[in-house]
């Protein structure tokens, strides 16, 4: 599994870049946001983490590779998009926002790092409402840029919180 990730970084990065659009994630089958934690951190990245084993703590996924490799795809853009801010996850759930997975997000702030050097979501938070943990709690991915926080941070929120950094990416094609 992780010589596939691998591989498909090595060999792929332009599929990232090269769609003026949309950025395609393509999410193999047996990846899981603990394998991505682990590959951030060999390449030197901190990360922070609100839970030790995202793999048992998130019991809901929009989609999931567990049944077969898919690619999905956003709107290119390095921080969460304004339209898709200050709602909760119950609020986009209830609009019917197909949100992003935790993994789906982790998989594209891999690339977005592999190709670029940099990360995602400097200003914002990413709110991966295409997960949830049992209790409810939804998580969020942000990339900590000062001084004394340079680090990504994957924490829950409550699906009742909105705030004007917090956003969602949404699908535009799977």
């Amino acid at each position: 599994m992780i010589a596939m990730f691998e591989a498909f970084c090595v060999t792929s990065p332009k599929d990232l870049v090269n769609d003026l659009v949309n950025w395609r994630v393509p999410v193999l089958a047996g990846a899981t946001p603990n394998l991505v934690i682990k590959r951030f951190r060999a390449l030197g990245v901190p990360v922070e983490c609100s839970s030790e084993d995202f793999d048992k703590v998130v019991m809901k996924n929009s989609r999931d590779p567990k049944s077969g490799s898919y690619v999905v795809s956003f709107r290119r853009a390095r921080e969460a998009p304004k339209a898709y801010r200050n709602f909760s996850g119950n609020q986009l759930a209830d609009q019917k926002i197909d949100s992003i997975t935790l993994l789906e997000r982790l998989l594209l702030g891999f690339g977005f790092f592999f190709t670029m050097g940099k990360h995602l979501d400097t200003k914002s938070w990413t709110l991966c409402a295409g997960s949830e943990r049992s209790g409810g709690g939804i998580p969020g991915v942000h990339w900590g840029e000062d001084a004394y926080s340079r680090k990504m941070y994957v924490h829950w929120y409550d699906p009742n919180r909105a705030n004007s950094i917090i956003g969602t990416r949404a699908v535009v094609s799977s």
